[in-house]
């Protein structure tokens, strides 16, 4: 039995970590994603920010869907690692024609948000400005207004 297997299992007995959620993967995604896209469930904040992390520097879309639910996260350190990967995911999909329903909406937010973003600007500018862009509580007309107020609030956005 491999040596991996067996730390697993033994921290999986003793509580010290918990096995994945349960579930299958789908079609299309592939195993690296899927075994990331499982742990932004796992119960340690830890564990989600690293899977964030991964998975933004995979950036594959079919892990889209996950990523943008995981936004909803109620650790800070994960919502920004996840808002990093979702940009990263989203750069890379500008250069090829996207038919996934969740990639599109994702391109659209960014385009939609980032013009009006400085070089620099806050984790948590870019958190929220995403999750309304997403949301569709922002549009062309009033994205500018939104992200200068949001800017505005800086430090009371935690």
């Amino acid at each position: 039995m491999p040596m991996k297997e067996t730390v697993t299992g033994f921290l999986e007995k003793t509580g010290l970590r918990k096995p994945r959620p349960p579930g299958t993967r789908p079609a299309g995604m592939p195993k690296n994603v899927w075994r990331r896209v499982q742990d932004l469930e796992y119960h340690d904040w830890m564990v989600r920010q690293g899977a964030a992390d991964a998975l933004g520097k995979i950036r594959h879309e079919s892990a889209i869907p996950r990523l943008i639910k995981a936004l909803e996260d109620k650790d800070r350190n994960v919502g920004k690692e996840v808002v990093q990967a979702l940009y990263s995911t989203g750069g890379k999909l500008k250069e090829k024609k996207v038919e996934d329903l969740h990639a599109k909406a994702l391109l659209q937010a960014l385009k939609l948000i980032q013009p009006h973003f400085r070089e620099n600007e806050t984790p948590d500018v870019l958190e929220k400005a995403l999750k309304a862009a997403l949301d569709k509580k922002i549009t062309e007309k009033n994205a500018k207004l939104y992200v200068k107020q949001l800017r505005a609030l800086g430090r009371h956005l935690k």
